[in-house]
């Protein structure tokens, strides 16, 4: 959701630069599958969880486009794991 919503931040290329120049059509594809994974694999449950995850790209987006003018890989793995441990959160407490 980052990749495909904020410019890469830096100038030169970087590990994120890939991901940020990759097609939203095909991210928002794997997008909708992973989605509809989570759905019918999980229920109600999973669709929780991927409300977390969105909620927690949400929330990094505005800090990353201020702080940075867009995403780096750096950030892109930071909310990749804060996601993972606010998930297994939400997990453990349904």
């Amino acid at each position: 959701v980052l990749a495909g919503s904020l410019p890469y931040a830096r100038a030169g290329d970087g590990t994120g630069a890939a991901l940020t120049r990759a097609s939203r059509g095909r991210d928002a594809a794997a997008g909708v599958v992973a989605v509809a994974v989570a759905v019918a694999v999980a229920r109600v449950d999973g669709a929780v969880l991927v409300l977390v995850g969105l909620g927690v790209a949400a929330v990094a987006r505005p800090v990353a486009r201020r702080r940075l003018g867009g995403v780096t890989g750096d950030v892109l793995g930071a909310v990749s794991e804060l996601a993972v441990i606010v998930g297994l959160l939400a997990a453990a407490a349904l």
